[in-house]
């Protein structure tokens, strides 16, 4: 831990609460435990595309590699329906690694098992699919390791979407001076989303920030706050503010570098987009950026 900047220790210590791993192996069998102590799943309607309902769960996620299976169990999980699951478990799910980087476990008509729930009761899930991707990125000449955890299920008309509140990825940022037509790139933010469920707005972290060819060795963290955010049909999480407003640096709003027209979408599978102007050193840009979390390689994998 002791490598990291100062400036990451946020995103560090929110890892280490969210998730806890042990693994066991013994002479016959490798397996990993994995806890998350706080996710947010989210029900869209897939008949109407609306967004039927957003709830805190915490979930734990085992992983064997020896059998090549994969499952999860859901703390106090709420059905479309309304019925309450303390304690719900989808297990052994085939597993497949991929060249994405992704490890996948998917099947359909499954049946979880629930304590205090005979099997006759519990509903059949069409289809169930949960992913797990472990990235990394520099961040002043030090690595940082992202952790992406996301599950998809499929029940009646409704799909249900799982993730945790907090991810982050890289990629390439263009910026276009709207005045001169200019265009450069840069390969150096990290952006970071965190989603206030209770607010319900989230809040964009970008580290090594380049918005304007000036920026980009001056290894500034800059910060969107107070961003709205929402679901929609395909199950992606979108963040919008179109009025002009100062970012945060070093907790303080900076007026140096207003931004407006700010679009953000997160696909617990693929990634994050992201593009707003920005007025910065004597320029007016447009910042655009794609962040997948496979980092370009073949995909395999779609949210919807």
């Amino acid at each position: 831990m002791n490598r990291f900047k100062t400036i990451l220790w946020a995103v560090a210590v929110a890892a280490m609460a969210l998730t806890t791993s042990c693994l066991n192996s013994d002479n016959t069998e490798q397996k990993t435990t994995e806890n998350i102590n706080s996710a947010i799943a989210y029900t869209i309607d897939r008949l109407t595309g609306q967004t039927v309902s957003e709830q805190s769960i915490s979930l734990e996620i085992l992983t064997n590699y020896t059998a090549l299976t994969m499952g999860f169990t859901l703390n106090n999980f709420t059905l479309p329906d309304g019925k309450v699951l303390p304690k719900a478990t989808f297990a052994d799910l085939p597993l497949k690694m991929n060249d994405t980087g992704w490890m996948l476990a998917e099947d359909t008509n499954v049946l979880p098992t629930a304590e205090g729930f005979a099997a006759e009761t519990m509903p059949m899930f069409s289809s169930v699919r949960i992913g797990a991707i472990n990235h990394v990125a520099d961040l002043m000449d030090q690595t940082v390791v992202g952790y992406e955890r996301a599950i998809r299920m499929e029940i009646s008309n409704y799909v249900i979407y799982i993730t945790r509140p907090s991810t982050w990825s890289t990629g390439t940022t263009y910026a276009t001076d709207q005045s001169t037509g200019t265009s450069f790139k840069s390969t150096k933010p990290i952006y970071l989303v965190n989603l206030d469920t209770e607010k319900h707005t989230a809040r964009i972290t970008v580290y090594n920030a380049v918005f304007a060819q000036a920026m980009e060795n001056l290894n500034l963290e800059i910060e969107f706050r107070d961003i709205p955010y929402s679901f929609d049909a395909n199950g992606n999480i979108r963040l919008v503010r179109n009025e002009e407003f100062d970012p945060y640096h070093k907790d303080t709003p900076n007026p140096s570098f207003p931004i407006s027209n700010l679009s953000c979408t997160l696909n617990i599978f693929s990634g994050i987009t992201i593009s707003f102007n920005c007025e910065a050193m004597g320029g007016n840009y447009h910042v655009a950026a794609d962040m997948p979390f496979n980092y370009g390689l073949k995909s395999e994998t779609t949210q919807q």
